[in-house]
């Protein structure tokens, strides 16, 4: 099976009317040959490129937050049945409450988790990054 490159192409048109077959520059809309080489133009690709980073970021965290709350209310209620000796079927939320007063149990007294963005996952100072900066008046 051929690679196939998720690049953008140039969203530009030859003077014969047929669209440009290079592709666009990274976050761009448009090749070298076609002004994605001006400053202006490459800062706008860059922006792009970091507002996508950043929503690939917050889904991620959003995501994650899921999970760990989910998580976080399973391992409550679960806990509670066994303070309580109730099946957790019959469990109502006013049950996990009462178990959390007058146990001590680490399960029942965890915080709720909240939203936390993981550096790994946001944008990063990349060279490219760096040359727009410099570019900059």
């Amino acid at each position: 099976m051929a690679r196939v490159r998720w690049a953008r192409k140039c969203a530009a048109r030859r003077r014969n009317g047929l669209p440009c077959g290079n592709y666009a520059i990274s976050g761009g809309k448009v090749c070298r040959v076609h002004g994605g080489s001006a400053r202006q133009v490459r800062r706008a690709a860059q922006r792009r490129l970091l507002e996508a980073s950043a929503y690939r970021a917050l889904a991620a965290a959003m995501e994650r937050l899921k999970r760990e709350r989910t998580d976080w209310a399973v391992a409550r209620v679960l806990a509670a049945s066994d303070v309580l000796g109730i099946a957790v079927e019959q469990l109502v939320r006013s049950d996990v409450w009462s178990a959390a007063a007058i146990s001590d149990h680490p399960d029942l007294h965890a915080p709720e988790p909240r939203l936390r963005f993981d550096r790994r996952f946001g944008p990063r100072g990349t060279a490219a990054t760096q040359k727009v900066k410099r570019d900059a008046p």
